[in-house]
């Protein structure tokens, strides 16, 4: 069996609030999508009980490629 080896590096930046994501993330975005970081901050500003967001920057040989946003809900009995 082969595997495939990629020789490139890939690095995953994890923030919290939209406020720290760097300028790179609006880049890499066509305009308007809904994760730019205009459309997000209005959700993180609702402040919903229970949730957080995890916002995932993913770098290939220092180029970012790629952004994630995450809602992380806690479950509570």
């Amino acid at each position: 069996m082969n595997f495939c080896r990629n020789k490139n590096e890939v690095t995953v930046q994890l923030f919290e609030h939209t406020h720290q994501l760097p300028d790179v993330w609006n880049e890499i975005l066509p305009e308007k999508h809904f994760l730019q970081t205009a459309h997000l901050t209005i959700y993180e500003e609702a402040t919903l009980p229970d949730v957080n967001y995890l916002y995932a920057l993913v770098w290939v040989d220092n180029e970012a490629v790629a952004a994630s946003y995450f809602q992380v809900l806690r479950i509570t009995d």
